[in-house]
């Protein structure tokens, strides 16, 4: 039997922020993944943990992820990247890339999703430089936070889908990196 190892590697939204267990969209996806694939065998393993950004990430990378030997591994920070310096973000994504790399793993990129106005200070920056990264290493980047752009700039209160009123999606906007995942793995 085929084999597939994915790894989810971020902060609190990855991890499920607060979602109910069956409505995270690692859960779902993973799930999704072993009905739509039911000759493979998917070791799928949830390594978020809120509140961390990507310097942290890199001080757990071999651990939490290499040690797995993934086959893919999604990379999720921009909540928390937020206030980290472009030399220090640049070094963190770029191991994360090498390293996937040299084991023939694909990374698949993220961007987030909003977070209250009064929290969202300098955020397009951190979302600008995670596109601008993965065009320029040619990177699969799933920006799910454009939807979120498309519901501000229509005037939509995309505030009312954050579950904790700050910066976690709710149940239901969850939904997005969901089925963001999904079309990138349809057959």
């Amino acid at each position: 039997q085929q084999e597939f190892t994915m790894i989810y590697f971020g902060d609190s939204v990855t991890a499920g922020g607060d979602v109910p267990m069956e409505r995270r969209f690692t859960i779902r996806f993973t799930n999704w993944l072993k009905q739509q694939y039911p000759a493979v065998k998917f070791n799928c393993n949830n390594a978020a943990i809120g509140g961390t950004n990507s310097d942290f990430g890199y001080e757990r990378f071999e651990n939490d992820v290499l040690k797995y030997r993934p086959d893919a591994v999604t990379i999720m920070f921009p909540l928390n990247d937020n206030a980290l310096s472009d030399e220090n973000f640049l070094r963190n994504h770029r191991r994360f890339v090498s390293e996937l790399r040299k084991i023939g793993a694909t990374p698949v990129f993220m961007t987030s999703n909003a977070m209250t106005r009064v929290w969202m200070g300098g955020f397009n920056h951190t979302i600008d430089r995670i596109r601008k990264f993965c065009t320029e290493e040619n990177i699969i980047l799933l920006d799910v936070y454009r939807l979120w752009e498309t519901m501000k700039n229509y005037g939509i209160p995309y505030e009312t889908l954050l579950a904790n009123g700050i910066n976690h999606p709710d149940q239901y906007s969850t939904s997005l990196f969901y089925e963001a995942l999904t079309r990138l793995f349809k057959a």
